[in-house]
């Protein structure tokens, strides 16, 4: 959020910087563009997302017989906990787009 130039700001950076956002709006003005950035996500998009990511759940678990063949009971541990680990970081991460 922009702070106001003449409201409660305590270091002359702040002015510098809204100075520096101003300019860069004006610029975008220029070239015909708003200046305009959402920092939110819809539930559909958020539901739309996490389905995607399950996806991978599923895909895996047809693809039992696959790694049963290939890599054997131990690729099949490995390759589940790697997943594992990498959609708990895409939750963690939905989690933060998530949160206000």
């Amino acid at each position: 959020m922009l702070k106001s130039e003449h409201g409660d700001s305590s270091a002359g950076g702040d002015k510098e910087e809204a100075r520096h956002v101003a300019v860069t709006d004006q610029r975008l003005q220029d070239l015909g563009y708003r200046a305009e950035f959402r920092r939110e996500m819809s539930l559909f998009g958020v539901l739309g997302i996490s389905f995607c990511a399950i996806g991978i759940l599923t895909g895996m678990s047809s693809a039992f017989q696959t790694g049963l063949f290939s890599g054997g009971p131990v690729g099949l541990f490995w390759g589940w906990n790697i997943c594992s680990f990498f959609m708990f970081l895409i939750a963690l991460s939905l989690a933060e787009i998530c949160s206000t």
